[in-house]
């Protein structure tokens, strides 16, 4: 007989931990921050761009200091470095990144405040700026990769807004930077 009461004193203790345990996780799943999303169908971030008016891009990449500046001029393209020395112009990868530039899209938005969380504070990993015969050259934040790492964070220009975009697309830009070695 007593071993009947220590056994049921055992259970009711383990089934009262895991309603602790369980109530634990579902307030700590209430505070954490709340951010809007809104899944949308593949849109473009720059959808006034065209690929034959870019005609100058940068690329700065925040983790390795490396800088590089493409320009269009009547030679063709020419790249240097953030030292102002030229710089070896692949013209295969210099025509992926205008195109990828120029069809960009975008599949998830997020209205947040909090852009620390998304590595997207300062200038994030990397920026992106390229010329598009506007008054203003266009801008990219780049941030971290999302959970899944299939999707990056980013921010347009002055737009607050957080997009998810291609992780592996986004990352054969970021590869065209001399030695670099793109996240998969």
């Amino acid at each position: 007989m007593a071993n009947r009461g220590r056994t049921t004193i055992i259970l009711l203790l383990v089934f009262g931990g895991l309603l602790a345990v369980s109530l634990l996780i579902n307030v700590s799943r209430r505070n954490q921050a709340v951010f809007s999303v809104t899944a949308t169908p593949d849109i473009e971030l720059f959808p006034q761009v065209q690929p034959e008016a870019i005609t100058r891009m940068t690329i700065s990449d925040s983790l390795s200091g490396q800088q590089v500046t493409w320009t269009r001029g009547s030679g063709g393209w020419q790249a240097v470095d953030a030292t102002g020395h030229s710089v070896t112009v692949d013209l295969t990868k210099v025509a992926r990144m205008i195109q990828i530039l120029a069809t960009l899209r975008y599949n998830r938005l997020l209205e947040e405040s909090n852009v620390a969380q998304f590595g997207l504070t300062g200038n994030g990993r990397a920026v992106i700026e390229f010329d598009a015969g506007a008054k203003t050259p266009y801008r990219l934040r780049i941030g971290d990769p999302s959970p899944y790492g299939d999707l990056t964070y980013v921010q347009r220009d002055t737009d607050p807004s957080i997009y998810l975009v291609s992780g592996p697309v986004l990352n054969l830009v970021l590869g065209a930077l001399p030695g670099a070695s793109p996240t998969p």
